[in-house]
């Protein structure tokens, strides 16, 4: 059988984005689905990320990403004689002599205020309209991503397809439950992104009684490293460092809930990380949180600092959230799984002929 070739230019970040790791979890699991051809994986030259073994990696000399696509990648594609490219970004590259699957995660801008580097995401809106030229089929983490992208380009509508990310292995092992009395405190995790709404979400903490936020920590996870000299921060604020994947499965089992009311969310892996340790979410309403999570999750308008707060009073005193959490979330959490990621990919494949 002929290769299926993965474009993984994606992996030269030195820090690794939730975009990463769900590629490199389902290319693992798509390399043990039975029958399955040769995996290529095409990557810049003298990138450190490690890949998952079964796959054959084909370093291509590094110049600028956008020219290493457009001109090496073809070249190499034809070279192997590739039976596809499957990109885990929008980028693709403008000819290519196979079929071709981007992913959209999420849409630039979402809520009003989400947008920041305006570069950026410049460049990601050009890649996603130039998908109606470039790609044959496009995949998307949930139905919230397909509705944003359709209303901006809905010739792609017959394309589109949702595949949901995978959950790291580590979420879907058995976990000691914690009950509500033995847990301290709530948790955000990530930078200050714009989108993820910190200042409102620091502004709502500040608000709650002295007494309760020293008792009941927000502990703020790459806080340690993003915050750097900020000063003001109110007490109770505990700043830690980035954590792997362990650490963060025990960190949100302690907590009382898990902060996301964001203004712009793809798939909200953390939501369903929190779900799968029995661990609340307070996310936003009309995200793709209130789709994955429904019932089992806090919801409230991102703005809205004042019902942020009675938010998070709510979840750190009455046990009602975390007792609907503890006893569904698991369930719902264990259906992400790698394999059911790796199992979309190759459906899209044989749609196009390509597998199967």
């Amino acid at each position: 059988m002929d290769p299926i070739a993965f474009d993984a230019s994606c992996l030269v970040n030195e820090r690794s984005t939730g975009v990463e790791r769900s590629f490199l979890i389902t290319l693992e699991a798509f390399t043990k689905l039975p029958d399955m051809p040769p995996c290529v994986v095409y990557r810049p030259a003298q990138s450190r990320t490690e890949l998952p073994p079964g796959v054959e990696i084909r370093e291509i000399p590094r110049l600028p990403l956008s020219l290493w696509r457009s001109t090496l990648l073809p070249r190499a594609l034809h070279e192997e004689n590739a039976a596809a490219l499957l990109s885990p970004t929008t980028a693709l590259p403008r000819l290519a002599p196979c079929p071709r699957i981007a992913t959209v995660h999420e849409l630039p801008g979402g809520y009003a205020g989400a947008r920041e580097h305006a570069f950026e995401e410049l460049r990601h809106e050009r890649a996603i309209d130039g998908l109606p030229q470039r790609a044959d089929r496009v995949l998307v983490p949930s139905e919230h991503t397909r509705r944003d992208l359709l209303r901006r380009s809905p010739v792609l509508a017959p394309r589109t397809r949702v595949q949901p990310q995978p959950l790291h292995p580590y979420f879907l092992e058995p976990y000691p439950a914690v009950p509500f009395s033995a847990r301290r405190g709530l948790l955000f995790v990530g930078q200050s992104r714009r989108r993820k709404n910190l200042p409102r979400i620091l502004h709502a903490w500040e608000q709650l009684p002295e007494a309760l936020r020293l008792e009941h920590p927000l502990f703020w996870v790459g806080g340690a490293i993003d915050a750097g000299g900020q000063k003001g921060l109110a007490s109770g604020i505990e700043l830690l460092p980035e954590l792997d994947q362990t650490e963060i499965v025990h960190r949100m089992s302690l907590v009382r809930g898990l902060l996301l009311p964001s203004l712009s969310e793809g798939f909200g892996i953390p939501a369903l990380e929190a779900l799968a340790v029995g661990t609340p979410v307070l996310g936003s309403k009309g995200s793709v949180t209130e789709e994955l999570c429904g019932e089992l999750s806090t919801l409230v308008d991102p703005y809205d600092v004042h019902a942020i707060l009675i938010a998070m009073e709510e979840l750190l005193r009455s046990p009602a959230a975390w007792e609907r959490s503890s006893a569904s979330g698991p369930e719902l959490a264990a259906k992400y799984t790698p394999a059911l990621s790796a199992e979309h990919w190759r459906s899209v494949l044989e749609e196009l002929g390509v597998m199967g």
